[in-house]
């Protein structure tokens, strides 16, 4: 299962929302579940960043948005975001 998610922050919560994001980096990575959790920051574009995830299962996938460290910076994401957060599930066809 893999997972594209596009994440726009407001200039004023940039260096929050990547304190948040780098603490859950590590811990995610570990999950038994995880086979990819990679962040991205767009060259020339403040503010927007990159998730590129690839999970075992949805179940795996809902474990991870269980994690104490995932909702610590999910719970922020109502005054960081400076628009809806955009997800994408991909299907490969190779």
């Amino acid at each position: 299962m893999d997972i594209l998610a596009k994440i726009q922050i407001k200039a004023e919560y940039i260096d929050e929302f990547e304190k948040g994001i780098r603490a859950l980096i590590v811990p995610t990575q570990a999950e038994a579940g995880c086979i990819r959790f990679d962040f991205y920051r767009q060259s020339g574009s403040e503010g927007v960043f990159w998730i590129v995830e690839t999970w075992k299962d949805q179940h795996a996938l809902n474990a991870h948005y269980e994690q104490p460290y995932v909702k610590a910076v999910m719970d922020n994401y109502p005054t960081w975001l400076a628009v809806p957060l955009e997800v994408v599930h991909l299907e490969s066809f190779s």
